[in-house]
């Protein structure tokens, strides 16, 4: 049995725990969420006419997926595409799915969703440097759902960013915790995990 004092350690413990999440920037991933209701349809991150049209998709984006970065980890592959936007601008869910995933260590912060294809296969929509996280794991989500927001003039200099953006993934796992992204040094490694998101944008919007 677990006495009082035994008690009070895995209280202390896990109270420890949850302020490291909190203060620390560590992960919170969801785990064995279930099923989720099959996502049909996908749109652009960002509350603007034509949502579900390529074309405005590609306005936005900047960067390549696989081109090579210094930041972070010097000579990584870049994970997806820089979607550019207004300071501050609402950054929303690209379609129906859960949170998978939540990071909180300024300028990383990071959202990955959850989403069912219609034929049964998972994959992962990520969303790195937005501030104002409103969503957690386990939350199921919509086109609708704001999850966060662009970084604002202030932030964007404490992060040294040139302008404000999202960095876009669209992976095939989160097994790894989202480290790919920024430790894949080629192509090769990085497909491992991830897809380049124009070629899954081409034939998922209109």
């Amino acid at each position: 049995m677990i006495d009082r004092k035994d008690n009070l350690i895995l209280k202390t413990v896990a109270i420890t725990i949850v302020i490291l999440i909190m203060t620390c920037g560590l992960p919170c991933m969801l785990v064995n969420a279930g099923t989720i209701e099959t996502c049909k349809m996908f749109y652009l991150p960002f509350k603007v006419s034509e949502r579900h049209a390529y074309l405005t998709f590609q306005k936005r984006c900047t960067g390549s997926y696989g081109e090579y970065r210094r930041t972070r980890v010097a000579g990584h592959r870049h994970a997806g595409v820089d979607l550019r936007g207004s300071a501050g601008e609402q950054v929303f869910a690209v379609g129906v799915g859960r949170v998978a995933y939540r990071y909180w260590l300024f300028p990383n912060e990071t959202v990955a969703i959850e989403h069912r294809l219609p034929g049964g296969e998972k994959i992962y929509s990520v969303y790195t440097h937005i501030a104002d996280i409103g969503v957690n794991p386990d939350d199921p989500v919509d086109e609708n759902t704001m999850i966060g927001r662009l970084f604002n003039a202030g932030e964007l200099k404490k992060a040294r960013f040139s302008f404000p953006h999202v960095h876009f993934e669209i992976r095939k796992s989160m097994e790894d915790m989202g480290r790919s992204s920024y430790t894949s040094m080629s192509k090769k490694e990085l497909d491992q995990f991830c897809i380049d998101p124009r070629i899954f944008f081409r034939s998922h919007l209109k």
